[in-house]
């Protein structure tokens, strides 16, 4: 949580109030009480799920939109979520575009905002314009084909929870059959 700024956090906030169906998940190590002090004093407690450090391979199939912190952006977390078809909307200093010029090639260039307002517009674009918002995932999922092959491991993570899921099942199902045996 040491990137998550209050800046951040009041964009954050902005869009909960625009949106009231949505629900904010922040995710990593440090101390949260600064994410979870801001959202319970902005009454949206509620509507804010703040956790310690998280698998991006699982949480990010619960996720719509990938909000990226800013002033330094999540790295291999976001390409995970793109992998998936998540957009991810991010935030840039105009000031700091040198700095991270080399990086904008790993972002949907569409999805990169320069102004807070931008920001808020993006997420609230991508979360009502089905249309856009199919583009956008078909996009992410190209963006981290330039370095890596995480659609594949995306796609083993799966196989691995629905895997979990039968033996699970089959499990329950020999127990009932056990049961009924006696």
């Amino acid at each position: 949580f040491e990137l998550i700024s209050k800046e951040y956090l009041s964009v954050m906030k902005t869009i909960l109030s625009k949106k009231d169906d949505i629900i904010f998940f922040a995710f990593g190590p440090g101390d949260q009480s600064l994410a979870i002090n801001y959202f319970t004093r902005n009454g949206l407690q509620d509507r804010a799920i703040i956790s310690g450090t998280s698998d991006p391979h699982v949480f990010g199939w619960a996720l719509d939109v990938f909000c990226e912190q800013w002033p330094r952006w999540s790295g291999q977390s976001s390409l995970e979520v793109m992998a998936k078809g998540i957009p991810v909307v991010s935030f840039m200093y105009e000031e700091f575009s040198l700095f991270i010029e080399p990086y904008l090639s790993l972002r949907d260039s569409e999805l990169v905002m320069t102004s807070h307002q931008g920001y808020v517009d993006m997420v609230i674009r991508l979360l009502e314009d089905k249309e856009y918002y199919k583009i956008k995932q078909n996009s992410a999922k190209e963006i981290p084909k330039k370095v890596t092959n995480l659609d594949e491991r995306a796609k083993d993570v799966g196989r691995q929870i629905l895997l979990a899921l039968e033996q699970k099942l089959e499990t329950q199902v020999n127990t009932t059959d056990t049961d009924l045996d006696r």
